[in-house]
């Protein structure tokens, strides 16, 4: 039952959820939910980087457990509604000016 809801919300593009969806969607009772949540997270499937935040580990991170914190670092914020900085050199990652990042790494 977790197992397939947890592949419906991949399929929709979805990449995370709380606690509150699964019992509302899944008509569970709490300690339900946290048992098969927690197998789940058991699985290297799940990560709850939040109280009540579950964050679906794609299959090729499964063996690490977990996903690169700049997957993870936007979903966590989203989630706590929060606004965020990303340092200079983290968004050189991102905007294609890599070659920045390791020349700062290397002068040190």
């Amino acid at each position: 039952m977790f197992s397939e809801y947890i592949q419906q919300l991949r399929a929709s593009g979805r990449r995370h959820f709380t606690s509150e969806e699964i019992r509302a969607e899944l008509q569970l009772s709490d300690s339900s939910a946290r048992s098969g949540l927690y197998r789940l997270k058991r699985d290297k499937k799940l990560i709850s980087p939040v109280n009540g935040l579950y964050v679906i580990v794609r299959p090729e991170y499964q063996s690490y457990g977990l996903i690169p914190a700049e997957e993870l670092v936007p979903i966590i914020m989203q989630h706590l509604q929060t606004d965020y900085y990303v340092g200079l050199l983290s968004a050189g990652l991102f905007y294609g000016a890599i070659k920045q990042r390791y020349f700062a790494a290397w002068k040190r």
